[in-house]
């Protein structure tokens, strides 16, 4: 096998061996992301507001009191570290 084969091999195994750890660690990386951003919406009173990820792509969903409200759970979820994209299903309850 000349050099240029080897090299090939070695970039696939390569490929293929980052792509299979890629593949096994998504579910953990989005329970950590839910269970911090979760965890912050608790310390800030908003417990109630669900949080499912997609990836690095948070969903906030339930009820909120108002607009303001909204925008605070989403301004919390956003600072997690590690969050690309924050999706607000959030609706208002009105009084």
């Amino acid at each position: 096998m000349g050099t240029v084969e080897r090299v090939t091999v070695a970039m696939a195994a390569l490929l293929l061996t980052h792509s299979a750890a890629l593949y096994f660690r998504i579910g953990p990386i989005e329970r950590d992301l839910v269970e911090e951003a979760h965890s912050r919406l608790f310390q800030q009173g908003l417990g109630h507001v669900a949080v499912v990820a997609e990836g690095r792509d948070l969903t906030l969903t339930g009820w909120v009191r108002d607009r303001r409200e909204a925008a605070r759970a989403l301004a919390i979820a956003a600072g997690t570290t590690g969050v690309r994209v924050i999706r607000d299903e959030l609706q208002e309850r009105g009084r």
